[in-house]
């Protein structure tokens, strides 16, 4: 029978009693399943000066620090000035800044990728309007550009991958409600689309997605009410899709997806499930601890899966959850300064997870349900801080990406808005 025990930095853990602990394996040596659970101990030493070194960097940064099983409350009345605790950037300064203003209607639904040099937006809706225009942002110029004209209706709710070549565009909905199944992909280079080959799936929107390095894989999503298993890989260069064995678990709505490097990880509230190109099969992820709900949103820090953002039952902060190949439990993280939230947006920048946006609880209170603040998670000490309000309103379904330098986000919705703005923050 499992049992829970307190893992280092006050992180509850789930442990097999017939089991023995298992160290983590390096790197190159993980396998194509998983199993076991890797150990998290450190040297009480070296852990002592790692959290010692990170406590100092944080409240230099914020004041403010949030580990273990301290809980302190975030700020997020509406009706502060937008532009407190912000840092405008000037010459690569920490903290916030405005973009320029973009050539595009406000709006929310839309995708945003980065190619390494601009942050590509596409598609797209207002009301009862969808769009299907896009325009680039360059921030080392802070200038946008239009995008050419995409061979695509109007859509929201699709997906979009950058391929390290191209932006591709698959699925999604128009304003009627009816789903779509084709797609196309965009070279900024050359300032072009090309439509993609027919998909052998049904038309669909809220699918997962993600590049593989070779593919792009699309599993799941929404066709009315109906959540979706189906699955395919597009391979870019012939053009062609091929059929993948169903998920296990239906994926839509909320749920989150992402490529591990050997992996496509499928993420469903409790539930997740793991692709293997190689062996073409599904294996199903063990269940959160029962205390768990909630979706969460999925990331991958090279290291192990987090789901971040997830409630806990009888806590009143969120917290998370932490799982390495090969796996056979979760770890549960310190709770965090944010509510329960939903629509949010979450970056890795390679040491650290920065949240931004989504609605805090279930219900939208005017003026203090969408924060113009943020939080930032760092995995090596399990320690939580904020990030300053931005100069923007808080709002949903914002097109986030990280620059490597900068998180930027543009447009979203707060329920009664369509934004066509947007703003930069540099931790």
């Amino acid at each position: 029978m499992p049992e829970w025990d307190q893992g280092p930095g006050s992180r509850t853990r789930l442990r097999s009693s017939s089991s023995p602990t298992r160290r983590r394996l390096p790197a190159a040596a993980s396998s194509t399943s998983w199993e076991g659970l890797p150990s998290r101990d450190r040297p009480p030493l070296a852990a002592a000066l790692a959290a010692g070194l990170l406590l100092v960097a944080i409240v230099a940064f914020t004041g403010r620090v949030y580990a273990g099983d301290a809980e302190r409350p975030l700020r997020v009345t509406g009706d502060a000035d937008p532009r407190a605790g912000a840092d405008p950037v000037a010459g690569g300064d920490a903290g916030w800044r405005t973009l320029a203003d973009a050539p595009l209607a406000g709006r929310a639904g839309h995708t945003g990728v980065w190619t390494g040099a601009e942050l590509l937006v596409w598609g797209g809706a207002a009301g009862d309007r969808a769009f299907a225009d896009g325009a680039a942002y360059n921030p080392a110029a802070d200038a946008w550009r239009p995008l050419a004209a995409a061979p695509l209706a109007g859509r929201s709710r699709h997906v979009a991958v950058w391929t390290g070549a191209q932006m591709l565009v698959w699925g999604g909905e128009g304003p009627d409600g009816a789903a779509f199944v084709d797609g196309a992909a965009y070279d900024p280079v050359g300032d072009r689309w090309r439509a993609m080959a027919p998909a052998p799936l049904s038309p669909r929107r809220d699918p997962l997605a993600a590049w593989t390095g070779r593919e792009l894989v699309v599993v799941g999503g929404l066709r009315g009410d109906e959540r979706l298993t189906g699955a395919a890989a597009y391979d870019v260069a012939g053009d062609a899709w091929r059929s993948l064995p169903d998920a296990p678990l239906p994926v839509a709505g909320q749920a989150a997806g992402l490529w591990t490097a050997t992996r496509f990880v499928a993420w469903s509230g409790r539930s997740g499930a793991a692709y293997h190109p190689g062996a073409d099969r599904w294996q199903q992820l063990p269940d959160v601890p029962r205390d768990g709900a909630g979706r969460g949103t999925l990331l991958w820090t090279g290291d192990e899966l987090l789901v971040l953002g997830t409630h806990l039952a009888g806590r009143p902060r969120t917290a998370g959850l932490a799982t390495a190949p090969p796996v056979d439990d979760w770890h549960v993280l310190g709770p965090s300064p944010l509510p329960p939230s939903t629509l949010h947006r979450m970056v890795w920048t390679g040491t650290e997870a920065l949240f931004w946006g989504g609605l805090l609880g279930h219900d939208l209170r005017p003026g203090e349900r969408i924060p113009r603040a943020g939080v930032r998670y760092d995995p090596a000490g399990d320690a939580w801080a904020e990030i300053p309000a931005a100069p923007i309103p808080g709002r949903l379904r914002a097109a986030a990406v990280w620059t490597g330098e900068e998180l930027l986000v543009w447009g979203g919705s707060d329920r009664r808005r369509d934004y066509a703005d947007g703003a930069a923050f540099r931790p």
